[in-house]
């Protein structure tokens, strides 16, 4: 190391990877190489970096011992691939994805919430960031966690379609266009099972023997471990509904003892990272969207009632994501190295 770090993005030509090299290149987080690392497919295109364009390096033959640090943006097959030969190369990896949830020698990391455990980073030079629904929920439910207590929480969750990548984006752009004109539209795209055009598709992921998907899963386990909470009180549905980004999410929740709504908006309104915009009704394209908060509104309790409340959330999970990845390398860096 010279001036700084030397971090590779692998993954840098997706949607995610774009969000990650613009959040690391807005921090003040020292670079002194970066490198954008795709598949073999994407080689000859360009990504921008610290406003210098950047070339793509193949990931298939990629030598990640000239890296300190592998940001992983890939699907989670592919990081099953990838990421322990980058930790066996000497590189720490984070990855987002849900290749390794549930491995209990890869620890999930949210530095809001648990950055104490970045060490344990040793065992195998794989660090996880959680799912970026996770993260935005766990933001608001943590404090209540430890404050009032939480008996269960029931999530229902509006997703955009930036979260399933670049096809997803440009599969509901081609149908609006398509449906504005009056011209026919697929039953199906390569993206999603349905149209995603003016619709709503209740199916994130494969559906298991249990009824959930992947994706409510995925979000229901990490939620409860950043809460900690057991995953039996977290009832998570996801949907994805025709919105380029932005995500939401109606949140129900009982509490132990009783709780104001007055306390709780003071309880969110201390909490960093999460904001409670005047106009309460934030909404997740026009508010969160590219922002680095959690917006809250609509808090309200039942009537009659101080245990059982309601509240909205809107969101930007790309890049809470993010913002998680690379504040836990700024930890890492800053403490283990």
């Amino acid at each position: 190391m010279s001036n700084g770090w030397r971090v590779a993005v692998v993954g840098a030509t997706g949607v995610y990877g774009e969000t990650l090299l613009k959040v690391l290149g807005s921090r003040e987080f020292a670079v002194d190489r970066l490198e954008a690392v795709a598949s073999g497919a994407s080689i000859g295109r360009t990504v921008e970096f610290r406003h210098e364009e950047q070339g793509i390096t193949a990931l298939e033959s990629f030598d990640f011992r000239a890296v300190d640090f592998a940001l992983f943006a890939v699907p989670a097959g592919v990081a099953l691939e990838h990421a322990p030969r980058a930790a066996e190369s000497g590189a720490v990896v984070v990855d987002a994805s849900a290749a390794f949830a549930g491995d209990d020698s890869v620890p999930v990391i949210a530095t809001a919430l648990n950055a104490e455990a970045v060490g344990d980073y040793a065992e195998r030079r794989i660090l996880r960031s959680p799912a970026g629904a996770a993260l935005s929920l766990a933001r608001v439910l943590r404090p209540v966690v430890v404050g009032p207590g939480l008996v269960s929480a029931h999530i229902a969750a509006y997703l955009a379609v930036a979260g399933a990548g670049r096809a997803a984006i440009d599969e509901l752009a081609a149908q609006c266009t398509q449906l504005l004109n009056g011209r026919p539209v697929p039953t199906a795209g390569p993206a999603f099972a349905a149209r995603i055009a003016f619709n709503c598709i209740p199916t994130v992921g494969l559906v298991g023997d249990d009824g959930r998907t992947e994706a409510e899963r995925w979000v229901t386990d990490d939620l409860a471990e950043l809460a900690g909470v057991p995953a039996s009180a977290i009832h998570f549905s996801a949907v994805h509904v025709p919105a380029f980004y932005g995500d939401g999410f109606a949140l129900d929740f009982s509490t132990r003892a009783e709780a104001p709504t007055a306390d709780l908006a003071a309880l969110f309104a201390a909490v960093p990272g999460l904001g409670l915009p005047g106009g309460n009704a934030p909404t997740p394209a026009g508010d969160a969207a590219e922002q680095d908060e959690v917006l809250i509104g609509r808090l309200r309790s039942a009537a009659g009632g101080q245990r059982d409340h309601s509240l909205w959330i809107a969101a930007d999970n790309l890049r809470q994501s993010a913002l998680n990845t690379v504040t836990l390398v700024e930890v890492l860096a800053r403490d283990h190295f």
